[in-house]
C-alpha cells in the first residue's frame, strides 16, 4: 500500500466529525429533556396519588363520622377498601375510647398528628415490609362528641413504580424516534453541505486552473482561509518554477556563446600541425572555459539570491566588519594583477546584522570584481562600511570612467552591459547584488562617486 493510501486510511472523516459535533450535544440535550420530562411526570403522578389518598381517607372519614353508633365495618366493605388492582391498600379505624375498630391492627404512625377535623397528613411508611404512602385524618364521631377517631389509609408503591416505568417507556419511544430522525437529517444536511466542496475538488483534481489561484465565488466562506493558503502555496510554486525556467533560459543564453567558441577552438586546434597555433587555440579554449565557468557560477549565485530562505536557520548573526575586511583581503592579489589600488575603509568596532553570510560575501565579491574589471588599470577601488543614523551602509566605489546618465538606471538588470564595456563580463554581477539586497530588505543604490566613477551602496535598515 502506498504512503498516500495509508495516510488516506488513517485520516479522519470530516463528515463523521461534523456529525459528532452536531449529534453529541443534541443527544445530551435529548437526554436532559427526557430526564426532565420523566422527573416532571413522576412528580405529577406523586401529586395525583397524594390527591387520591386524601380523597379516599376523607371519604372513609365521612362514612365513619356519619355512622349512628360504634360498629366495625362489614367484611364486604373492608374487602372493597383493601382491594387495589395495582398493588395493595391498607386502612385502619381506631377510636380513642373504643380502641381498634376496623382494618389493619397496627396502622402506620404519622410524623405528626393532624388536627381534629383538619387537613389529613401525608407521609411515607412501611407495612408488612412493604414501603407505602400513607395518610392520616382525625375526626369526632356523632355517636360520642368526646371520642376521637383516627383513620389511616396507605397504598403500596407497586402501582406507582409501574406507572413510572410506563411513563419512561412513553418518553423514550418518541425521544428515540426523534434522535433517529435528527441523525438522518443531520447526515443528509452534512452530506449536502459537503457537496459544495466538489467543484473545488474537481478543479484541483483535473487541473483546470493549473497553478493559478483556486479561490472562486463557489468556495464556501468557512474554507476561504484554506483556499487562500493553497493559493499562496501555488503562487510560491509558480514563482519557483518561473525562476527555474528563467535560470534555464539564462543559462542557455549565456553559455551558448562560450560553448560554441570552445567547439570552434577545439576543432581549430585539432586541424593544426603547428605547435604555436595549437597552443594559441588551447589558450582560447582555457579562456572560454573560464568564462563559461564564471557565467555558470554567477547564474547559480543569482538563483540562490533570488530564492527565499528555506528555514529561519539560514539567517544568522553576522559581524560585518570582519566579513567585509576578509573579502577585501582575499581580493588584494586580484587587484594587483589588474593594476588597481584596492582599499578598505571602515570602523574598528564590530557591526552586527542578521542575514546570510554566503549571500553577502557573494554580493561583495561581485561589487569588487565589477570595479576591478571596469574601472581600469591605475584606478582606485574602495570598499567601505559605516554606521549611519538610518542604518548600516556597505559600499564599493571607484574612480573609473563610470557610466552614462542613460545607462545608470539600468545597471542591475540581468545581462545588461553598457555600451563600450570591457569584454568578458556577463551582465550578472550587479543583478546578483540587487537580489542579495532584496533578500536582506536592504536598499540598493547606484550613484556616481565623488571622483566620477561608480558607487554602489547597500543600506541595511534592520540592525542587530
Amino acid at each position: 500500500m502506498s504512503d498516500a493510501a495509508a495516510a488516506g486510511n488513517r485520516s479522519t472523516s470530516l463528515r463523521v466529525r461534523l456529525l459528532a459535533f452536531l449529534m453529541v450535544p443534541m443527544l445530551v440535550m435529548l437526554g436532559l429533556a427526557g430526564t426532565a420530562l420523566y422527573a416532571y411526570a413522576t412528580r405529577f403522578g406523586a401529586r395525583e396519588r397524594d390527591r387520591s389518598l386524601r380523597e379516599d381517607v376523607e371519604s372513609l372519614a365521612r362514612l365513619v363520622e356519619m355512622a349512628p353508633s360504634v360498629r366495625p365495618l362489614s367484611r364486604q366493605a373492608q374487602f372493597l377498601l383493601s382491594y387495589d388492582l395495582e398493588g395493595r391498600s391498607y386502612f385502619s379505624v381506631d377510636s380513642a375510647l373504643q380502641g381498634h375498630l376496623s382494618g389493619t391492627p397496627s396502622p402506620p404512625v404519622p410524623p405528626r398528628l393532624p388536627g381534629i377535623g383538619g387537613a389529613p397528613v401525608l407521609f411515607d411508611a412501611v407495612i408488612e415490609n412493604n414501603p407505602v404512602r400513607a395518610v392520616t385524618s382525625r375526626i369526632r364521631p356523632r355517636w360520642n362528641d368526646g371520642d376521637v377517631v383516627t383513620i389511616s389509609w396507605a397504598e403500596t408503591l407497586d402501582g406507582e413504580r409501574r406507572r413510572a416505568r410506563e411513563m419512561l417507556l412513553l418518553i423514550l419511544t418518541p425521544l428515540s424516534a426523534l434522535a433517529v430522525a435528527i441523525l438522518g437529517l443531520a447526515w443528509a444536511g452534512v452530506t449536502i453541505g459537503l457537496r459544495s466542496l466538489e467543484p473545488l475538488t474537481q478543479r484541483l483534481e483535473h487541473g483546470e486552473h493549473g497553478l493559478t489561484p483556486i479561490t472562486n465565488d463557489d468556495v464556501p466562506r468557512e474554507i476561504l482561509p484554506l483556499t487562500r493558503t493553497i493559493d499562496g502555496l501555488l503562487g510560491r510554486l509558480r514563482t519557483a518554477l518561473a525562476a527555474q525556467e528563467q535560470f534555464l533560459a539564462d543559462a542557455a543564453h549565456q553559455l551558448r556563446t562560450p560553448l560554441t567558441g570552445l567547439q570552434l577552438q577545439a576543432e581549430h586546434a585539432l586541424q593544426q600541425r603547428d605547435p604555436a597555433v595549437m597552443r594559441d587555440a588551447l589558450g582560447q579554449v582555457a579562456a572560454l572555459t573560464a568564462r563559461a565557468g564564471r557565467t555558470a557560477a554567477q547564474l547559480l549565485a543569482l538563483t540562490r539570491a533570488q530564492s527565499p530562505a528555506e528555514s529561519p536557520d539560514d539567517i544568522v548573526r553576522i559581524e560585518l566588519t570582519t566579513l567585509v575586511a576578509g573579502v577585501v583581503t582575499r581580493r588584494v592579489a586580484d587587484s594587483l594583477r589588474a593594476g588597481v589600488d584596492l582599499g578598505y575603509q571602515g570602523p574598528s568596532e564590530p557591526i552586527w546584522i542578521h542575514g546570510h553570510p554566503s549571500a553577502l560575501t557573494e554580493a561583495l565579491d561581485n561589487l569588487i570584481d565589477n570595479a576591478l574589471r571596469y574601472a581600469g588599470a591605475g584606478s582606485v577601488v574602495t570598499a567601505g562600511l559605516e554606521r549611519r543614523a538610518d542604518g548600516i551602509a556597505l559600499w564599493v566605489e571607484d574612480d573609473g570612467p563610470g557610466v552614462s546618465d542613460a545607462d545608470l538606471p539600468r545597471l542591475g538588470e540581468r545581462f545588461f552591459r553598457p555600451a563600450g564595456s570591457a569584454p568578458g563580463g556577463s551582465g550578472l554581477g550587479l543583478a546578483i547584488v540587487r537580489s542579495v539586497a532584496a533578500l536582506h530588505a536592504a536598499e540598493f543604490r547606484l550613484d556616481r562617486s565623488t571622483t566620477g566613477g561608480l558607487c554602489v551602496t547597500l543600506r541595511f535598515s534592520q540592525l542587530d
